[in-house]
């Protein structure tokens, strides 16, 4: 059976129906599916610095293997496996940071509701690598040294007027300041889409609450390093990264009716 969540939201006028595991969304009752935020600037081109970091991985695979062994020649059979692993091993090193992505994500949602709910942290899971210790000390290397109020963790939003969806990770008020909040794991967080993709989330989450977002906020955790890294959008500044997202959005829609 297909896993779905249903989700309520505008007072129970919208039933959002949202299938985890192939990470889609649509109404209830509706065929379509809706274009998730993350999707819609998934359209801008990435692909020569995603080329270079899978060519840079091929490489340095193929190197620490011949380093590593003690063979000086090697036939074209032995050969041809060797550059076929290479080949896909960036497969696993994506499907790694996915799960430390995720665990981070889970570990932070699981604090900021401990802090609304007035319970206990979370305790850090015994099988923890050392990529999500340092995003865990991150986290709270960057709430211990600012103001921070949880008021709500892992929201589903919805824009009804440009119908698109998404789901963000907090809503905070930050050294007096009400934000929308986005955590991320990549090596950096300044890439464009980020700062689209969370205007997106204060759009929609404007439009069905009718309160105000002051900042957008993104929060890198530093798996590698553990020193956190944050990018703070201020009003006029999200206003026009929105309207690049409107753009956007008209893109992917008109893709999908050209497929």
């Amino acid at each position: 059976m297909t896993e779905k969540i249903i989700k309520s939201l505008y007072n129970d006028e919208v039933s959002l129906v949202f299938y985890p595991n192939s990470h889609r969304y649509k109404i209830e009752g509706k065929r379509t599916y809706l274009p998730s935020v993350t999707s819609v600037t998934g359209v801008i081109d990435k692909s020569r610095p995603l080329i270079l970091w899978a060519t840079r991985l091929t490489a340095k695979y193929l190197k620490k293997y011949l380093e590593d062994s003690s063979v000086n020649k090697f036939t074209s059979e032995e050969l041809i496996p060797i550059i076929d692993e290479a080949v896909i091993n960036y497969k696993d090193v994506q499907d790694e940071a996915l799960g430390v992505g995720t665990q981070a994500h889970d570990w932070a949602e699981q604090f900021a509701l401990a802090q609304i709910n007035g319970s206990d942290i979370p305790t850090v899971p015994d099988n923890a690598t050392d990529e999500l210790l340092n995003s865990i000390n991150g986290f709270i290397d960057w709430y211990d040294k600012n103001n921070v109020k949880f008021l709500e963790v892992e929201r589903m939003v919805y824009s009804k007027s440009l119908e698109y969806v998404g789901i963000f990770d907090a809503v905070a008020e930050v050294n007096g300041k009400k934000c929308l909040i986005d955590y991320k794991t990549s090596k950096s967080i300044n890439y464009p889409e980020y700062v689209f993709q969370i205007s997106a989330y204060i759009h929609a989450y404007e439009e069905e609450t009718g309160g105000k977002i002051e900042n957008g906020m993104l929060i890198n955790f530093g798996k590698e390093s553990g020193i956190f890294e944050t990018v703070i959008t201020e009003e006029d500044e999200n206003s026009k990264n929105f309207e690049v997202f409107n753009c956007l959005l008209k893109v992917k829609n008109r893709l999908k009716e050209l497929a």
